[in-house]
């Protein structure tokens, strides 16, 4: 390998033409023809957005939230249930997890926290719940407009962001109609 060695001007040269293309508002300093930071910047159109029209776009049937609980950066699977019955309402991905079993059986987590709950004498509501794995976290989302309601997302711990798959489940649940 070759070494190069380069005085002031000819580094100056080479520097120059990037630091141009610098965002100088931006405090992390990416390049603006950055791609990535392109499509953070414009919100991709999820399935359900492009299938969604007229006054019926703030609502969501259990197929489309499904859709777009999968649109949730680092999204491996998700299940809406009814943790009353058991019965999933709806399953989407999952790779090698079989999400009917995994929403069914998480049915038993949000019933035992349910009872440990009123058996201390808390008398709260249960937002959510999240078991972390090492390579995944396993969220389950109480829905605030209906009783008896779960979401249950699976995130890929390397590709997802906890926080912001939070915020989508919340704004997925307030849109969610059911059948």
């Amino acid at each position: 390998m070759e070494t190069v060695h380069l005085n002031e001007r000819s580094a100056a040269q080479l520097v120059r033409p990037i630091l141009a293309e610098t965002d100088v508002n931006s405090t992390t300093r990416f390049p603006t023809r950055n791609p990535y930071r392109l499509a953070m910047a414009q919100p991709r159109q999820s399935r359900s957005q492009s299938s969604s029209t007229g006054s019926n776009a703030d609502i969501l049937s259990i197929n489309d939230a499904i859709d777009r609980l999968l649109d949730i950066d680092g999204a491996i699977g998700a299940a809406i249930v009814d943790y009353e019955s058991g019965m999933t309402l709806g399953t989407g991905g999952g790779r090698d997890l079989d999400m009917e079993l995994a929403g069914a059986g998480n049915t038993e987590v949000v019933r035992s926290k349910k009872n440990i709950l009123e058996d201390l004498g808390v008398n709260d509501r249960i937002q959510d719940l999240l078991i972390s794995l090492e390579a995944q976290y396993h969220l389950i989302r109480m829905c605030e407009q209906h009783d008896d309601i779960f979401i249950y997302v699976v995130i890929d711990r390397n590709r997802g962001n906890l926080g912001l798959a939070r915020r989508m489940i919340d704004q997925i649940d307030k849109k969610l109609e059911l059948e």
